[in-house]
């Protein structure tokens, strides 16, 4: 019980501490170290095991991208980018046989969330906007077919809705960084770089978009029943309504709207779902967009001060 003119110290039974003196820490409790295994049954802080060498690509090139394929029947296919040379890659050592080429400067992309699963292929894209949008299929590293006329790049793609939903697009000669293409629904095969979502002929119909800040789209992820976007030190953006088409009042179902103004994320990959929230890379920091809607800009939301320092120099820093 606090007695008065005597402090109450707060503890608490487990973490990292780094608040307090020695003295008022609890004998159970942390006071520095980093990387440990997170266990709630332990009452020991154990260090988690190294990062070990799993193979190395035939080539000797070092990895520029990797996707991986998962289709209906729950099969995993994945390929790895090793320099100019695409291989798949069955986990195991010797386990690479080559199944295309790109640029070596291509950098492709193919997250969990690109998965075409409708049609059991991926759809992979590349940040460097160098080679054209791919797909693989488990068999076949190809270019992905559209009906758009001219050769197709992006950097960012996810599929929400039986849509492919492209973002940071070029599409023939016309680099257009900060527009949105939605595939048709049931067809990521089917775009369209004329018609917006207003304008479409019914629900299913393929659209484009805008960012309303004609910035660069810099990432792109669904979280939380949003499909949000950011722009290059901007802002961020919800996708509402992924139909295309009118409601009953005869205004669109999907349109951009203001998320989070001043976001200000900086780099090609620094806008990542990590489960429960998302991380967000600023120059010289990473914070969660739970941590700065809650309480805006204030070290609670960093979740980098521990490695801040190992920043220093690295892509939008």
């Amino acid at each position: 019980m606090a007695e008065e003119n005597k402090p109450v110290v707060l503890t608490f039974g487990g973490g990292l501490n780094a608040r307090q003196r020695s003295a008022d820490i609890n004998i159970e409790e942390c006071t520095e170290g980093e990387n440990f295994n997170l266990d709630f049954q332990s009452a020991v802080l154990a260090p988690r095991q190294g990062i070990i060498l799993r193979a190395v690509a035939p080539n000797g090139e070092p990895s520029r991208g990797i996707a991986q394929l998962v289709k209906q029947d729950g099969t995993i296919s994945t390929i790895i980018q090793a320099g100019g040379t695409v291989f798949s890659w069955d986990g195991t050592d010797t386990g690479f046989i080559e199944v295309g080429t790109v640029s070596p400067d291509a950098r492709l992309r193919g997250p969990i969330d690109s998965n075409f699963t409708l049609d059991n292929f991926i759809i992979i894209t590349d940040l460097a906007k160098i080679e054209n949008v791919k797909k693989w299929t488990g068999e076949v590293f190809t270019d992905l077919e559209h009906n758009l006329g001219v050769d197709f790049k992006a950097k960012y793609v996810t599929v929400q809705t039986e849509r492919a939903i492209f973002a940071n697009v070029k599409t023939g000669t016309v680099d257009t960084p900060h527009v949105i293409l939605a595939s048709k629904q049931g067809d990521s095969e089917v775009l369209t770089s004329t018609t917006r979502p207003a304008a479409a002929a019914s629900a299913e119909d393929e659209w484009f978009l805008p960012t309303p800040d004609l910035r660069p789209i810099n990432g792109i992820t669904f979280f939380a029943k949003n499909l949000l976007l950011s722009t290059e030190r901007g802002r961020l953006y919800a996708i509402e309504g992924l139909i295309a088409g009118k409601d009953t009042d005869g205004l669109p179902f999907t349109s951009i709207e203001d998320f989070h103004a001043g976001s200000a994320v900086s780099g090609d990959e620094a806008l990542i779902n990590i489960g429960n929230d998302v991380a967000m890379g600023l120059p010289g920091r990473i914070e969660t967009l739970s941590g700065v809607l809650e309480f805006g800009d204030v070290e609670t939301n960093d979740a980098s001060w521990w490695i801040s320092p190992l920043l220093d120099g690295t892509f939008g820093t």
